[in-house]
């Protein structure tokens, strides 16, 4: 049985809205998501790498979580090394 990305993030995720990503390979992408966690509450930004299988699509534990304003940095920095404008 498959696992959906949708029903992992709805165990850890009040609401989760795309902001950008990064192709790695075929079947990997790293996502970036601006979210609020059901655990506590705090909106973060997750860094998260996503895998595209037979068995299972969706995020993998290999990832973090920022705070906003300094997730934003992060990203707007990353951009730039990546050569893309924003």
């Amino acid at each position: 049985m498959s696992v959906t990305s949708e029903e992992k993030s709805e165990e850890y995720w009040e609401r989760v809205e795309d902001i950008g990503e990064v192709v790695l390979g075929q079947a990997t992408t790293v996502k970036f998501q601006r979210g609020v966690t059901k655990r506590n509450g705090r909106e973060v930004i997750s860094f998260r790498v996503w895998v595209k299988g037979n068995r299972y699509t969706g995020p993998t534990k290999q990832g973090f979580n920022l705070e906003p304003k300094v997730a934003e940095e992060f990203y707007a920095m990353l951009g730039k090394a990546l050569g893309k404008s924003g």
